[in-house]
């Protein structure tokens, strides 16, 4: 549908609504009536930011899939089977945005649909605050959504189906250009396939009945006193979903007599008796929903997925009910994904384990782990996206990805290292460095050079900013309103860093090709100008006495920067093995120098254990490829698979599901899609 036949307008509640959104889900509603049903009945649908569609009562779509508002993408939905002769309801309810502004941009709260059979979204549509939502404070620790707790009592008596007398006519806000909503894009991957999931009793006790003030409901859980108990004193159970995944929890309460209000706690662990996750422990976080039901409804669910595995339902209250879980798996569609080619029975499970990892941090974008944060973290998501092609041969979630990073780059070159979000302190170069390589492979994977023609101004912008900080030495400082960390190791975070210098060299090259592939002379120039300085005066980074590259060298003059994750002195490190391997692909110093190099981080993965963190080569599962896959060209192909049997190994030993965060195996429950790497690097093996 292009533009011109756009007729639809962003609706929403009123204006005091549209200048302040926070915390107000909105209900929109409209009759309409059709004489026959077509063959090809089709719903555009955006929202801001999130919607949940309703067609005559029955669950049609929940979306849209995240984008900046500046491109707001728009599903397409076959609403054919759901539609009847006669009189017809929509019915949509819109969560707002949320004010994490480092991971989320909080915009106006609107509604845009439009039909081929005649229905649009204008000032006829009724609307009303969906206070029985009762919104609260954040779900998880920082982006996910809200806190539901849903008050069944205060919803308006079958209003999916029956338009409630006291609604008022929707406020317009304008046409499709309506900002920020500048630019309507079609959905660029497919919808989620959402399929009901049955979670195993692992636990069954009492605790207590009161019902206290929603808001406290993840603290007061976390410090209750309870107790195992069988038949008509139990009323906390949870279950287990076998992985942690994005799932959408429901009940359906099949008795009822009293007062009672079912509380939802999400958690990624069950070490012998139910918990809550509550991220970073602020005062704001915790992971829990609650539904009271009625005789007005007696069935709920979750507006947004969540990421979790063990839930645990709670029923507080005086009074008695019997109910059934109903919840569902949302995923992405990869499909089956393709074969590692080794009979070696552990790196089967490795690439297994991996391929599971992808599913369960993928959605509607690639993310870090599809519980705490839920975000598309730009290092995360180009590590994940390259293993997810390895794995299933995806590109279509690839390329949206790289397309919303690069959104994420402004008119000056700044980057955000999540997307998107607003600017904050995360305006991390180092990773904005790994997504111009990662533009360039995804190219190289799909010979799809649309993504490079859209993504080489932003990289050219980038690019300039970068060269305005190589100082007279001829070496990058990062600008001192941003900070970088590479991985979550300890390496040294002042000015002059060995790794953050190769990222910029190694992204410098890609841009040199990416310019020559979309004749961009402008780049390609700039990025040879930035890789001839940095690589000729990395070489001092060079140790003879090391036999090694060391991680910083102490700038002549002193340098502005930000201190946020500084090394203190006594912490400093000498050679650390992202710095080495990063050289030896960024082609730093002379062949000599990088096979001392290799030789330098194969003693370090074959003499320290990867599991503790804090150690001087310690580094994070997403870096398994990037920082080993050098070691393959001097020969070391044995020691790496040593390692990766050591390190990825361990989970398979623990039976776990999933990759986590680091290489701890107790912490696998997260999920952390990163950790697929290792398939990228078993490929180039096998």
């Amino acid at each position: 549908m292009s533009k011109t036949d756009w007729r639809a307008k962003w609706i929403s509640l009123g204006w005091k609504q549209d200048a302040y959104p926070m915390n107000i889900p909105i209900a929109y509603k409209k009759e309409f009536s059709i004489d026959e049903i077509p063959q090809d009945a089709q719903l555009n649908i955006a929202a801001y930011q999130h919607y949940a569609l309703w067609l005559n009562g029955k669950t049609v779509s929940h979306g849209p899939s995240r984008s900046f508002p500046g491109t707001m993408y728009y599903d397409t939905i076959d609403i054919t089977e759901y539609l009847m002769i006669g009189e017809n309801h929509i019915a949509v309810v819109v969560f707002p945005a949320n004010p994490a502004l480092g991971y989320s941009i909080y915009e106006r709260t609107g509604l845009l649909i439009q039909t081929n059979v005649g229905i649009y979204t204008d000032s006829s549509w009724k609307v009303a605050p969906a206070n029985w939502y009762g919104l609260s404070d954040l779900v998880l620790s920082l982006p996910a959504g809200y806190q539901e707790h849903y008050d069944s009592r205060k919803t308006p008596a079958d209003w999916k189906i029956k338009t409630p007398s006291d609604w008022q006519n929707a406020f317009v806000l304008g046409g499709v250009s309506t900002p920020p909503w500048k630019t309507l894009s079609p959905r660029e991957i497919p919808l989620l396939t959402e399929k009901e999931i049955e979670g195993k009793l692992v636990w069954q006790g009492k605790g207590s009945r009161e019902i206290i003030e929603s808001g406290n409901l993840a603290i007061a859980f976390e410090n209750e006193a309870l107790s195992t108990a069988d038949g008509d004193d139990c009323n906390v159970f949870t279950y287990d979903f076998g992985k942690t995944r994005y799932i959408r929890p429901a009940i359906s309460c099949e008795e009822l007599s009293g007062n009672v209000r079912f509380e939802l706690y999400y958690s990624l662990v069950f070490d012998g008796k139910p918990c809550v996750d509550r991220a970073f422990r602020t005062a704001r976080e915790g992971f829990a929903d609650s539904f009271t039901p009625s005789e007005n409804e007696m069935e709920w669910e979750a507006f947004l997925p969540k990421g979790f595995r063990f839930l645990t339902v709670k029923v507080a209250g005086d009074g008695k009910c019997r109910f059934t879980i109903k919840s569902k798996a949302v995923d992405y569609p990869y499909g089956e994904g393709k074969l590692l080619h080794s009979d070696d029975e552990l790196l089967q499970k490795i690439w297994h384990t991996a391929a599971e990892t992808i599913k369960s941090s993928t959605n509607d974008a690639i993310v870090d782990t599809c519980s705490r944060e839920n975000m598309l973290w730009t290092m995360d998501a180009c590590f994940t996206a390259e293993a997810a092609y390895t794995t299933f041969g995806e590109l279509q979630m690839w390329r949206r990805c790289l397309s919303l990073i690069g959104q994420g780059i402004d008119s000056d070159g700044i980057p955000s290292a999540v997307v998107p979000a607003q600017k904050t302190y995360m305006i991390l170069f180092d990773q904005a460095f790994t997504w111009v390589r990662s533009c360039l492979k995804y190219c190289e994977a799909s010979k799809d050079l649309s993504l490079l023609e859209e993504v080489s101004p932003k990289i050219t912008s980038l690019l300039y900013l970068c060269e305005k900080h190589i100082t007279e030495e001829d070496l990058f400082s990062p600008p001192d309103y941003s900070w970088h960390f590479v991985d979550w190791a300890p390496i040294d975070k002042r000015p002059y860093s060995l790794p953050v210098n190769a990222l910029l060299i190694m992204a410098a090259d890609a841009g040199e090709k990416i310019g020559s592939l979309v004749n961009n002379e402008n780049l390609e120039r700039l990025s040879l100008r930035i890789a001839n300085r940095l690589r000729n005066a990395a070489q001092s980074f060079y140790s003879e006495e090391d036999k090694a590259f060391i991680t910083h060298i102490e700038p002549k003059e002193e340098i502005p920067h930000n201190s946020f994750g500084f090394i203190e002195a006594h912490q400093k490190l000498r050679c650390v093995i992202h710095g080495n391997s990063l050289a030896i692909t960024a082609k730093i110093g002379t062949e000599e120098q990088r096979k001392n190099a290799a030789a330098f981080c194969v003693d370090a993965i074959a003499n320290q254990s990867p599991y503790t963190s804090g150690m001087d080569n310690f580094f994070g599962p997403g870096w398994t490829d990037t920082l080993l896959a050098p070691l393959l060209d001097y020969g070391y192909e044995k020691e790496v698979i040593a390692f990766v049997k050591k390190a990825y190994g361990a989970f398979i030993d623990v039976k776990a599901p999933t990759f986590g965060e680091n290489f701890l195996p107790s912490e696998h429950n997260s999920a952390h899609g990163w950790g697929a790497s290792v398939n990228t690097l078993l490929d180039r093996i096998f």
